[in-house]
C-alpha cells in the first residue's frame, strides 16, 4: 500500500510553489482574511485540516505541516525549508491547527489532539526548534462548552508573533463569552506560559497558503459534435393512467365515502374527487392555485367537506401561509397571522377546526407548539414546549382527536402519548412500553377510528403499525405486505381508518385495503402494469453493454441488450424497496451480477443473478462501491474522520486513498461517484456537496494502488468510465467528455438540449461509442466516438 507520506523531492517542490508565492506576493495572511477559529456558536461538520505551508516574515524559512488525519487529530509530518532547500523533516505526535514560524527557524503553534470538535482530547500549545525538536508542549483538557451546540473549550482565535522579542501569542476563547478573548504569551525557547501581555504593534499574523491543485477549471469547455449511430426504444410502453393519480392525501366522507387530492396539470393546483370505495367517483372539482410554484404544499382532511391546505419553508425565521380549501365550492381562504416554519401533524375537531403540531424554526434553535383552531379560523389555545413539564410538549411527533374529545400526541422520545382535552387541559398519558409490552422504537405516527380506537405508526419497529383499542389492549400488530410490483413505500406511514373500521393506505397511484394480517384485499385505482416499463428510474450500462432500468413506478428492472431486446425483467421481494424509486444505484461486477442500492442509509443492497434472479442481501460494509477486474473491490468510505475510497480483497486492504492527486483531503459529500476502467485504474468524481473553498473539485485518477496519476478540474455528480474517455454529468443538464489521452474536456449537448434529468450515460461493450438513455420513451441514442 501506498505511503500516504510526500517523499523529499515532493516537499522540495511543494516548497518552492510556496515560496514563490510569498515572493510574489501572493501569499495572504490570516489577518487579511480576518482569521479567526471555526465558529464556536455553531455545530456544524467538524472541518478538514488541509497541508499547508507557513512562512517566516522574511519568506527565508517555510514549514509544510502534512495531517495524518483529516480533523487534524494524531500525529503530523513537518517539513522545515530554507530558500527552498530542505533543513529538517520530522513527524510529531500532534498536528498544529496553525503555526507561525521565525526569522531564525524557530515555530509555535497549537493542535487539537482529537480534533477541533471531539471534547475528549487536549488543547496544545507547542514549540519546535530550529532542530525540529519539541520544545514547548502545553498541554490542557479540553471540556464541553455550557453553550448549546458549540465546539469544546478551549479553542483558538488566532495566533501571532511577537516582532519585538523571542514570544508568541496564542488568543484563546471560551464560547460560553464568545466576545472575551484571553491573551496566552510564551517564547519560542521557553517552555512555561508568561504573565505578560505583547504588545499590538509588533504582533505578525501566521502567513500561510494552503495547497492549491495545478489546474483551474475554464469558464468553457470547447463543444464536441458526436455523430449519431441509432436511436432505439426500449421496451413497450405502459401506462397506469385511469385510477386516481399521483395522490396527494386521502381521507373519508361521514358515510365512508373516499376523499382523494391530487396533483392537477398545472402547478400548485388540485383535484379533490369524491368515489365509493369500489371506486366509482361520484364528483370532482378543480382547487387552486395556491401558494407559490416554488414550495410545496400538503393537505389535510378536515370535517364538512373541508381541508386545510399548508407550506413548508425553511430557515431561519420561516413563516409558512396555511388556507381553507372548501372542497364543495372550490373556494380557497387565507389563515392564521401567526405563521410558523411548518406543519408537521394536523387532525380534525368535530366543530370544523383542527388541532396541528407546528414548528417555529429560528436561528440557533427550534420550537414545537400545539394549537388548537377554530372552523372560523382563530387561535383557541397553544400549548408549547419545554423537556421538564410532562403537560409540555418535548419531541411530538403526530397528533390525533378522539371521538370523545381528547387530543393524542405521540411524543417519539418520551415514547408516550399525551393527552389533553378541546379546551387544551392536561388530562394524562400513556406509556407505549406499557401499552405494547415492549418499547416501541420510533413513534411517528398515529390516527383514530369512530370508537376511538388508535392506529399507531412506530418507524423502523418489529411492527409498524398497531391497533390499540380504547382501553389500551393492542388488537393487531401489522406489517404491510404491498401488491405486487408495488414498492412498500411510505403505506405504514399513509395508513389511515375508515368510519366502518377498516384500514386503508395509499402507494401514490391508487387506494388499498389492508387487513389486519398486512395483507391488501382490495384496490381502487389502476396499478401499473408489470411486463411494461412504465416509467424509467435510475438507470446503468454495464461493461457487457447491457441497459439496466428501473421502473419508478414497480420497482421492477428491466435489462435490455444493446440492440433494444429485452433480456429480462428482475423482480424485487416486497418490501425490498422502502419507498417508490428509492433505487438509488445500479451496480454490475465483472461477472455480470446486478446490485441494487437503495437510497435508505439503512436498507439492504439487492443482489440478481447475470440472469435476473433475486439472490437476495448482500453486504459490503458501503452503500458506495466499485469492482475491480482483479476481483477487488473499491469502497467508499465515510465518517466524522475519513472520507475516501478503500480497496479491499479477501478481507486486506490494498490501498487508501483519502487526497486528491493534488495532495488535499475529500470534503464531506464530495464522492459524487467513482468507478474502475479494466486495467484497474481507478477514477474519483469529487465534487463536494457543501461550496468551500479549501477543497478540489474535479477528476482524480489513481493507478490501482491508489497512487495518484493525474487531475481534471470540473463539476458533476455521476461519472461513466471506459480505457480511453470518461463521460461526467449533473442533474442540471451539463455533459462533459474526458479524453483520457491528455485530459482535454469537452462540452456534449445531447438531442433535444441538456436537461440532466432525462439522461443516462454510459459507453459501448467496445467502447467506441457513447451510449445515451433519455427518459422519453426511454430511448438510447448512440453517438460515434472520435
Amino acid at each position: 500500500m501506498q505511503d500516504q507520506r510526500m517523499t523529499g523531492d515532493m516537499r522540495v517542490e511543494r516548497f518552492s510553489e510556496i515560496r514563490s508565492a510569498i515572493a510574489l506576493g501572493t501569499l495572504l495572511s490570516l489577518a487579511l482574511l480576518g482569521f479567526s477559529s471555526p465558529s464556536a456558536g455553531s455545530q456544524r461538520l467538524p472541518p478538514a485540516l488541509q497541508p499547508t505551508g507557513y512562512a517566516s516574515p522574511s519568506g527565508e524559512f517555510v514549514l509544510f505541516v502534512d495531517p495524518t488525519n483529516r480533523l487534524g487529530k494524531g500525529p503530523g509530518n513537518y517539513t522545515l525549508s530554507r530558500d527552498g532547500v530542505e533543513v529538517w523533516a520530522s513527524e510529531h505526535p500532534i498536528t498544529l491547527w496553525s503555526a507561525v514560524v521565525a526569522d531564525d527557524g524557530w515555530v509555535a503553534g497549537y493542535a487539537y489532539t482529537a480534533g477541533y470538535s471531539a471534547p475528549e482530547g487536549e488543547f496544545v500549545v507547542a514549540s519546535l526548534s530550529p532542530a525540529g525538536e519539541l520544545v514547548l508542549n502545553d498541554v490542557i483538557q479540553r471540556h464541553w462548552s455550557r453553550t448549546m451546540h458549540a465546539v469544546p473549550d478551549p479553542t483558538a482565535a488566532g495566533l501571532f508573533l511577537d516582532l519585538s522579542s523571542d514570544r508568541f501569542v496564542v488568543r484563546v476563547r471560551d464560547s460560553h463569552s464568545p466576545t472575551v478573548e484571553d491573551s496566552w504569551t510564551y517564547r519560542l525557547a521557553g517552555s512555561d506560559r508568561l504573565d505578560v501581555v505583547a504588545p499590538e504593534e509588533h504582533l505578525d499574523p501566521p502567513r500561510v497558503r494552503a495547497l492549491e491543485p495545478a489546474k483551474k477549471a475554464p469558464a468553457e469547455y470547447p463543444e464536441l459534435e458526436l455523430t449519431p449511430v441509432s436511436s432505439i426504444v426500449l421496451g413497450d410502453s405502459g401506462s397506469s393512467s385511469g385510477g386516481p393519480g399521483p395522490i396527494r392525501r386521502f381521507g373519508f366522507e361521514a358515510g365512508g365515502r373516499l376523499r382523494i387530492v391530487r396533483a392537477g396539470e398545472e402547478q400548485n393546483v388540485f383535484t379533490v374527487s369524491v368515489s365509493t370505495r369500489g371506486g366509482r367517483v361520484l364528483r370532482v372539482v378543480e382547487i387552486g392555485p395556491i401558494g407559490t410554484a416554488d414550495i410545496s404544499l400538503e393537505w389535510w382532511p378536515l370535517v364538512d367537506g373541508r381541508w386545510l391546505v399548508t407550506e413548508t419553508r425553511y430557515g431561519p425565521g420561516a413563516a409558512s401561509s396555511s388556507w381553507f380549501a372548501d372542497e364543495p365550492t372550490g373556494t380557497v381562504t387565507p389563515l392564521l397571522t401567526d405563521k410558523p416554519s411548518s406543519f408537521d401533524s394536523v387532525a380534525a375537531v368535530p366543530d370544523g377546526g383542527f388541532v396541528a403540531l407546528v414548528t417555529f424554526r429560528r436561528k440557533y434553535t427550534r420550537s414545537n407548539a400545539l394549537y388548537r383552531v377554530s372552523a372560523a379560523g382563530q387561535v383557541l389555545w397553544k400549548i408549547g414546549s419545554d423537556s421538564e413539564d410532562e403537560a409540555k410538549l418535548f419531541s411530538p411527533a403526530a397528533v390525533a382527536v378522539t371521538p370523545q374529545g381528547r387530543v393524542a400526541v405521540v411524543d417519539n422520545i418520551r415514547k408516550r402519548i399525551q393527552l389533553f382535552d378541546l379546551a387544551g387541559s392536561y388530562t394524562g398519558k400513556l406509556e407505549l412500553e406499557d401499552v405494547l409490552s415492549a418499547e416501541p422504537n420510533y413513534p411517528t405516527g398515529i390516527t383514530v377510528d369512530p370508537i376511538g380506537a388508535v392506529l399507531l405508526h412506530d418507524f423502523g419497529g418489529e411492527f409498524p403499525l398497531y391497533r390499540i383499542r380504547a382501553d389500551g389492549e393492542v388488537f393487531a400488530s401489522i406489517r404491510i405486505t404491498p401488491p405486487e410490483g408495488r414498492p412498500l413505500g411510505r403505506m405504514h406511514h399513509r395508513a389511515r381508518i375508515a368510519p366502518d373500521g377498516s384500514m386503508w393506505t395509499t402507494d401514490g397511484h391508487a387506494l388499498h385495503r389492508v387487513d389486519d394480517k398486512g395483507f391488501v384485499d382490495r384496490t381502487v385505482g389502476a396499478m401499473p402494469v408489470l411486463n411494461v416499463l412504465n416509467a424509467m428510474g435510475p438507470a446503468c450500462i454495464d461493461r457487457a453493454g447491457r441497459i439496466l432500468i428501473q421502473d419508478r413506478e414497480t420497482a421492477l428492472l428491466h435489462a435490455f441488450d444493446g440492440a433494444g431486446e429485452r433480456l429480462f425483467i428482475a423482480r424485487p421481494a416486497p418490501g425490498d424497496f422502502d419507498r417508490q424509486s428509492s433505487i438509488s444505484k445500479i451496480f454490475v461486477d465483472r461477472d455480470g451480477t446486478i446490485f441494487v442500492q437503495s437510497r435508505g442509509r439503512m436498507r439492504p443492497v439487492i443482489q440478481f443473478s447475470p440472469e435476473g434472479e433475486r439472490l437476495g442481501p448482500a453486504e459490503f460494509g458501503s452503500k458506495e462501491f466499485a469492482f475491480g477486474p482483479d476481483g477487488s473491490l473499491w469502497l467508499g468510505v465515510s465518517s466524522s474522520d475519513q472520507v475516501g475510497v478503500r480497496r479491499m480483497k479477501d478481507g486486506e486492504t490494498l490501498a487508501d486513498v483519502q487526497k486528491t492527486p493534488s495532495g488535499r483531503w475529500f470534503g464531506f459529500g464530495g464522492l459524487a461517484d467513482f468507478d474502475t476502467d479494466s486495467r484497474g485504474e481507478l477514477i474519483v468524481l469529487h465534487s463536494p456537496l457543501l461550496s468551500r473553498p479549501n477543497f478540489d473539485y474535479g477528476l482524480g485518477f489513481y493507478d490501482s494502488e491508489g497512487s495518484p496519476r493525474g487531475w481534471v478540474p470540473l463539476s458533476g455528480r455521476r461519472l461513466a468510465v471506459s480505457d480511453e474517455w470518461v463521460v461526467v454529468w449533473d442533474f442540471r443538464g451539463t455533459v462533459l467528455l474526458v479524453r483520457r489521452a491528455d485530459d482535454v474536456v469537452f462540452k456534449f449537448t445531447p438531442p433535444g438540449g441538456q436537461d440532466g434529468s432525462r439522461w443516462h450515460f454510459g459507453f459501448s461493450a467496445a467502447g467506441d461509442e457513447l451510449w445515451a438513455i433519455e427518459s422519453a420513451g426511454p430511448t438510447l441514442h448512440k453517438f460515434a466516438l472520435p
